[in-house]
């Protein structure tokens, strides 16, 4: 996990200090310097997608669930400074001459397309691991593992020819990192200023900088579309595009959050050093890019659980009281990187980074430090603790791209006769209740993710909300228009009322017979909880079936679990590993008998990591002629647009099928105090 800041093209940095799931090792590239620069080209963006997006199918996140929504704060401006205060942070000389692992080829061929550049880098370096590609059209910028073996590239293309073009090849010298100065009241600024930076303003103001926000990015998504030709965008209204909802406040553009304070339910602190050099467990300020690290304490966050800070509290002091330094991301040297809290009513789930130690002995006794510590029952009644630790668990993590292992720290209590600590963690919303394992993705905001859940039931049809009240949508009905005749002679006795044409609403008896089966398809499902969600929100449907997909087999079990243990029928669900642009033509072989995927109404649901799905999985649902509709949600619509324009653009040969149109855009405010807020989208065709 990288925690840190990047420098944007424009000048500002993007905060890095909270939950980076889906795109963590392209990030963690950036931070490196190995990308040279974060605007990109047509090429570069080819394997951006790529990269950070892994195509659904091809993830490099072990044990991650691939439907990770994630709230990093990445418009907050968060600049440091190049103070030289002692011991605060390690500056490294940005001149000094390291050896590069990065290659440069000139005088390509123009139109080589970056699939085909891929192909031949691949083929000429064998089974050098390259990556980090950038192709501008003449020339290709790669990198691989160590100098030596880039040395070796260059010697491999350097005079190399190809359709009648002599390439030239040679080192590329990092580029110079252009660092603002920063000013002082800059330096002094609060954990609380830079995470949540709307948290001095009402919540109604918030909602409002928000709703503006939406409308902003919902103008360049119908840009967006006219671009790609689809049919009516550039007569699309914002205004009525954007659904309101109705409550006690009147209405309402942004579903609000039920908890607007405490409500991150996950949290990952740094482990480093404060502007004055102390050891601080908190996030972190300063720039990566320009080499500077130090940590801003999390008191002042009202975001975070007092519960939270006082476990944060007292991991510091037992950093302190060990010995061992913190990670020094520059030298490469120390020990306590991470600390990582999952914390859902009584339980509390605690996950212990550490940079891999050489003395094995040493690392023992700092686990055996921390059990003590943290798995007491003591905890509950020391005034300085006040907290109590269900689950714990040691990580070693060197690089942030390495696998992620996690163990399990479990002690054995002779006063209790059992091992104290459980491997999971529950939480409960609308009335399911979910496992949480360490990797496990979950909404960081419990609260309002049944909120989401129930907005997104609603947008499949399976969930009506009325007059701010919501209610199962169950009832097949008939629609039949009386006449002023038949009203009249059946409201005889009635004479009295006014005679008006109103609307007779008939039940449908025999739902069987008339009802159309539902289908639930689940798209990077990850643990299950939307698709479960859904299941119970319409348990008085009954012909509905549940197919979730994700690519990771671990979430895949966390599923199957997670759906057992809330009673769902076996015969109602089934959870698949795999791609999901592949499963779907197996549908038909994944069904119960009484599903005719001929007739069958398909409604898919799209939360996908933050950057997006691959084109694939979106050409795979604009061939699926049965799914008329699909819910896509994002907590960050600006990196997911190309997926919702291409759902919608003009049927072609890369794009088959009847296109979606874009029906409406629902926010739900999920981040209370910071600019975020998650969009749900509705698609039917």
């Amino acid at each position: 996990m990288i925690n840190g800041t990047l420098e944007g093209n424009d000048g500002n940095s993007i905060v890095l200090n909270e939950e980076l799931a889906s795109e963590k090792d392209t990030l963690s590239e950036l931070v490196k310097g190995e990308l040279p620069e974060q605007s990109i080209s047509k090429g570069e963006e080819a394997v951006s997608v790529e990269k950070s997006t892994s195509s659904l199918n091809e993830l490099i996140l072990p044990a991650q669930s691939s439907s990770a929504i994630v709230d990093a704060f990445d418009d907050i401006p968060l600049e440091a400074d190049e103070l030289g205060a002692e011991g605060c942070f390690t500056t490294v000389d940005a001149t000094e001459k390291k050896p590069s692992s990065r290659v440069q080829i000139q005088n390509m061929p123009t139109y080589l397309k970056y699939k085909q550049v891929k192909e031949l880098l691949s083929k000429q370096l064998g089974k050098f691991v390259v990556k980090n590609i950038r192709y501008t059209g003449i020339t290709v910028f790669f990198s691989l593992p160590t100098p030596e073996e880039a040395a070796a590239a260059v010697q491999i293309f350097d005079g190399f020819k190809i359709k009648g073009r002599v390439l030239r090849a040679k080192i590329a010298q990092p580029e110079q990192l252009k660092v603002k100065p920063l000013n002082s009241d800059q330096i002094k600024c609060t954990a609380r200023e830079r995470v949540t930076p709307l948290a001095d303003k009402s919540y109604s103001e918030q909602l409002e900088i928000k709703m503006n926000d939406v409308k902003r990015i919902a103008k360049n998504f119908i840009k967006e579309m006219t671009d790609a030709h689809v049919n009516g965008a550039n007569k699309i209204d914002i205004e009525s595009l954007i659904e309101s909802v109705s409550s006690l406040a009147g209405f309402l553009r942004i579903r609000p959050s039920p908890r607007i304070t405490e409500y991150r339910n996950k949290c990952e602190f740094t482990v480093g050093r404060n502007i004055d050099g102390h050891i601080c467990v908190g996030f972190v300020g300063g720039r990566f890019v320009a080499n500077q690290h130090f940590v801003v304490p999390v008191d002042t966050c009202e975001n975070i659980s007092t519960h939270m800070k006082r476990i944060v509290g007292a991991f510091e002091n037992l950093v302190v009281e060990s010995g061992e330094s913190p990670f020094n991301e520059f030298k490469r040297k120390g020990v306590w990187k991470m600390l990582s809290i999952r914390e859902f009513g009584s339980d509390i789930m605690m996950i212990v980074t550490i940079f891999p130690m050489e003395d094995k002995e040493r690392e023992k006794a700092l686990i055996k430090t921390v059990e003590e510590r943290f798995l007491q029952l003591s905890n509950l009644s020391d005034k300085n603790s006040l907290f109590r630790i269900t689950s714990l668990y040691w990580q070693r993590l060197a690089n942030a791209s390495d696998p992620v292992t996690y163990e399990y720290i479990a002690v054995f209590s002779i006063l209790l006769m059992c091992l104290t600590g459980t491997p999971y963690i529950y939480e409960t919303i609308l009335d399911a209740r979910f496992r949480v394992s360490p990797s496990s993705f979950f909404q960081t905001n419990s609260a309002g993710a049944a909120v989401l859940y129930k907005t997104i039931a609603e947008k499949c049809g399976l969930y009506k909300v009325d007059n701010g009240v919501a209610q199962e949508a169950i009832d097949v009905v008939k629609v039949t228009v009386v006449s002023e005749k038949e009203l009249e002679e059946s409201t005889e006795e009635d004479s009295n009322e006014p005679k008006v044409k109103i609307m007779k609403l008939e039940k449908v008896v025999g739902i069987t017979e008339q009802q159309q089966s539902t289908l639930i398809l689940d798209i990077c499902c990850g643990t299950g909880t939307i698709g479960i969600s859904l299941m119970k929100l319409a348990k008085n449907i009954t012909r509905k079936y549940l197919v979730g997909i994700e690519i990771i087999p671990e979430a895949i079990e966390d599923a199957k679990t997670n759906a057992n243990d809330n009673n769902l029928p076996p015969d109602s669900y089934k959870f698949v590993s795999g791609k999901a642009e592949n499963i779907f033509f197996r549908l038909d072989r994944l069904l119960p008998s009484w599903i005719d995927l001929k007739t069958v109404n398909i409604i898919g649901i799209i939360d996908p990591p933050r950057a997006g799905i691959h084109e694939k999985v979106i050409i795979g649902c604009r061939a699926l002629a049965q799914l008329k509709k699909i819910v896509f949600v994002s907590c960050n619509p600006s990196l997911a647009m190309k997926n919702m324009v291409d759902l919608c653009r003009p049927s072609s040969r890369k794009f088959e099928g009847e296109p979606f149109k874009l029906t409406s855009i629902t926010p739900v405010d999920m981040f209370p105090q910071t600019s975020h807020c998650e969009w749900v989208v509705q698609l039917d065709r």
